[in-house]
Parts: C-alpha cells; structure tokens; sequence
C-alpha cells in the first residue's frame, strides 16, 4: 500500500466519508494537467506535493478568483440544466459514491 500522505488525511477528515475523499483527490491529480487552467494546476500540484494545505488555501486570497469564477461556472451550467439533467446528474454522483438511489437521497 503507498504511503499516505498529508493531503490523505485532510481530505478524510475533510469529506467525512473515504470515497468522496478519494474522488477529490483524484480530481486533484486531474487538476495538475491543466485542464481547468495553469492556476489551478499550480494549486493541486503544491496540495498533492505537500507544499499547501487545504486550510491555507482556503484561507488565502491568492485564489479567490479563480474560486469565484470556476463557482459562477458552476452555478451557470446548474441553472442551464433541465430538470431531467439534474436528475441525472445526481444519480450518477449517487452511483459514483455508491450511495442508494432513492427519494430520500434526492
């Protein structure tokens, strides 16, 4: 088994729950080849490196910005969805985290 490291245990205690922590670290990683911009690469490389903590980070300005805007993103492309798609979007993080899909759940 590899050995943890510090964003391991962060993103544990963190998500509360070790498959949303293993979905966010593997983001992460997806992260640092620049697929949501050099900034963000930059952020997820020192997280993963050990270099920056996640409460560092959220507590720094230096990336409020890109925060704000990757959020506004976010809420644009939610409020453009139909509700079907939202539906389907939910069963699908549902399923990813193998949680049951039910109406409760929704």
């Amino acid at each position: 088994m590899p050995e943890e490291q510090p964003i391991d245990r962060e993103l544990r205690l963190m998500a509360g729950n070790p498959k949303v922590a293993a979905l966010i670290k593997k983001d992460l990683h997806r992260l640092t080849t620049g697929v949501a911009g050099p900034e963000f690469a930059e952020l997820a490389k020192e997280l993963l490196e050990g270099r920056s903590n996640l409460r560092a980070v959220g507590s720094s300005s230096a990336y409020a910005a890109q925060f704000r805007e990757a959020a506004d993103r976010y809420r644009k492309w939610y409020a453009d969805l139909s509700p079907e798609q939202r539906t389907e979007h939910a069963r699908q993080t549902r399923n990813q985290l193998n949680e049951p899909d039910t109406p409760e759940a929704r």
